[in-house]
């Protein structure tokens, strides 16, 4: 009994980082989300408490543009989509055009070999 209660408890660490990690997501919430809640996170245990963390012209200046990152970001996202889907549609309209074609080439093969079995 005594060797089982003097066993190394090593993993607590890495248990307790789950279940913070855990607590930290939220429903639809992307990677760099939570990537960048944890690191706030971090920061703040780090000096020790919310009023302790400096707030520096850069870091204003950073709150001051996220809006503009955000959208620009937003943007280029929508245009990405909207370029995979036409070239989604593209790619299904050549399918279809060389379908037909092989279509095209098999019935003419099949109207020369009648024609030819008719003679």
């Amino acid at each position: 009994m005594k060797m089982v209660l003097v066993l190394s408890h090593g993993q607590a660490t890495v248990e307790r980082g789950f279940s913070i990690n855990k607590e930290e997501i939220v429903e639809n919430q992307h990677v760099e989300s939570l990537v960048a809640r944890s690191i706030i996170k971090d920061h703040i245990q780090v000096v020790k408490g919310v009023a302790n963390v400096d707030i520096t012209r850069s870091v204003i200046v950073s709150v001051r543009g996220a809006r503009a990152r955000y959208m620009n970001d937003f943007s280029m996202k929508r245009e990405q989509q909207e370029k995979d889907k036409k070239a989604q549609k593209r790619k299904a309209e050549e399918d279809k055009l060389s379908e037909l074609q092989i279509n095209c080439k098999q019935l003419k093969t099949g109207i020369a070999q009648l024609t030819e079995n008719a003679k």
